[in-house]
């Protein structure tokens, strides 16, 4: 059986993805562990899906970008066949688990028809000395 053929951006957009979960990254002001599944903010902790996880990386791997809904469903369930309420669960676990709110949203904005994207600023850290690289499309990752 022939196995589907990916587009170089899925690609990319996959290995970015790889990459990112190997580290942590900053939201915001909240701190990021996609190896933990959790999001920290000074002595706050919370604990969402993989899945969900898998969305914020993929979001902030984005930058700014707009993502569409089927880009998302077919990054992060590739050849399964799931609706958009899969998606949406995801989506409000994460603005719970930031305390963000749809009405106002200052982390993850849906923008109607079109998609959804991170609004705050996204910085990695670096992985020795912990400071923070900031990246938006494109992840540019040094001193290995």
């Amino acid at each position: 059986m022939k196995k589907p053929h990916k587009s170089p951006a899925q690609i990319g957009a996959y290995m970015a993805a790889v990459t990112l979960s190997a580290r942590d990254f900053r939201v915001g002001d909240w701190r990021v562990r996609p190896s933990l599944a959790r999001i920290e903010r000074g002595t706050e902790a919370v604990h969402v899906t993989p899945r969900s996880m898998a969305l914020l990386v993929y979001l902030a791997e984005a930058g700014e970008r707009v993502v569409s809904r089927n880009e998302l469903l077919d990054a992060l369930w590739p050849r399964m066949a799931v609706t958009q309420d899969a998606l949406s669960q995801c989506i409000v676990e994460l603005r719970k688990a930031f305390r963000d709110d749809s009405k106002h949203a200052a982390i993850i904005e849906t923008i109607p028809k079109v998609g959804i994207r991170l609004m705050a600023s996204v910085a990695m850290f670096a992985p020795r000395d912990g400071s923070q690289v900031n990246f938006g499309a494109t992840v540019t990752l040094t001193g290995n």
